[in-house]
């Protein structure tokens, strides 16, 4: 039975990365023709901008109401209050958000040249940071994620294809993208209130310890963007849009190779902090079994990304493809290095409880990168805003273990 469910919800949450990364992917050829890269670039710069704002409306939740809710096993009416919460202070932060927006659009220039694609951006992360997903990973049905998902964003996809022409229509390109995340939310909604008996429930309490639950995690994944999404900003101030739009083309490959492994640290998260009130040396135990075959699994999967980088780069970047197969080949380390982060940091360190320890590794290694991808962009342009990336997913692992050693996950 246990194992039916995991791979159930396996194979849920795999349809659903597969639609997140895979149809992205398989749109790069097309706007690059249609768009050209430059406006890849563009379009990558300011998602980039706002995947900080997304951290911050995201704080932690996605992880500790996630634990929260399946602590001492799932039940409707704490699921509620929690949920409810959640989502009241993300539409508190998203309110926040919009003001200082607006009185940039009145004083930069950049801003008001590429309004429609910063709103309709700004509106997307919103509606993404709204899905209830903490809610159905908590309750181990992540179907209902699927299925919220499946049909809204094949639509974007479809519409994207059928409607985006030129490049003045690069605005379009995000606004169907908001079609398909703003549909996702609404089905999921419906999902929680028929399927789940959800209630909206206002409660301070709840939201002051929803607030201070989250703080470490939300502090880590903040300074996560430092090397995460500060590449692609500092690329774009010290070289062109072009080479911010290969960049960005390598950076989605390499995390859309990584959806297995997301899939499967969603579902696994739930049950790993459960048995740890059960078994304090679960993961310990578990990590060693079964650290060669992960070590080889993403040994190959790096060595796959090196060896079939030129191929991919052709397919994705046309006449571009040689900046493409640079940035790529570089960042195939990211995921040997990323995946192990994943196992030790979040299976291991968030899951157990510490969070904190966490937080402080990861704020290290984004101030570190900060430096490393500033000097490297100046000095080597995009393959050192590559190069710095590896390195900082090298210096979070060795963090990382060291953490875990010492707190005895490891």
């Amino acid at each position: 039975m246990i194992k039916r469910k995991f791979f159930g919800n396996f194979l849920s949450l795999g349809i659903m990365q597969g639609l997140n990364y895979l149809l992205p992917i398989l749109m790069i050829p097309f706007l690059v023709s249609k768009i050209g890269l430059s406006n890849v670039g563009v379009i990558a710069t300011i998602s980039a901008v706002f995947a900080y704002v997304q951290l911050v409306i995201d704080y932690g939740f996605s992880l500790t109401a996630t634990r929260n809710i399946c602590h001492n096993g799932y039940e409707h009416n704490d699921a509620s209050k929690i949920t409810s919460s959640v989502l009241i202070i993300k539409l508190l932060f998203s309110l926040l958000f919009s003001l200082p927006i607006l009185i940039i659009y009145y004083f930069n220039d950049y801003v008001q040249n590429n309004s429609l694609i910063i709103l309709f951006t700004f509106l997307i992360i919103i509606s993404q940071s709204l899905f209830p997903s903490w809610h159905f990973q908590a309750a181990e049905k992540m179907h209902f994620i699927t299925l919220s998902n499946a049909f809204p964003k094949l639509l974007a996809f479809t519409l994207i294809f059928l409607i985006v022409k030129s490049p003045e229509d690069t605005w379009k390109v995000q606004a169907l993208a908001f079609v398909g995340t703003f549909l996702s939310l609404c089905i999921s909604m419906f999902f929680l209130i028929t399927k789940f008996n959800f209630k909206f429930k206002i409660s301070l309490p709840n939201i002051k310890r929803e607030l201070k639950d989250g703080f470490e995690i939300f502090c880590a994944r903040l300074a996560s963007g430092l090397y995460k999404n500060f590449n692609v900003i500092i690329l774009g101030v010290f070289t062109t849009t072009v080479y911010v739009g290969a960049y960005s083309i390598a950076e989605r490959i390499v995390r859309s190779v990584q959806t297995i492994q997301n899939v499967a640290g969603d579902v696994l998260y739930p049950i790993f902090s459960k048995r740890k009130h059960t078994s304090t040396d679960f993961f310990k135990y578990n990590f060693y079994k079964y650290l060669p075959a992960i070590v080889i699994s993403y040994s190959l999967g790096a060595s796959a990304i090196f060896f079939m980088s030129p191929s991919i780069s052709k397919l994705m970047a046309k006449e571009s493809w040689e900046i493409v197969n640079e940035c790529l080949r570089i960042m195939s380390l990211v995921f040997l290095f990323g995946g192990l982060n994943y196992i030790i940091a979040i299976l291991g360190l968030a899951s157990s409880g510490y969070s904190k320890d966490f937080a402080k590794c990861v704020v290290m290694t984004g101030v570190i990168n900060v430096f490393i991808a500033t000097l490297m962009s100046i000095w080597l342009g995009f393959i050192g805003a590559s190069a710095s990336l590896v390195l900082s997913e090298l210096i979070l692992l060795i963090l990382v273990s060291s953490r875990a050693k010492k707190t005895g996950v490891l």
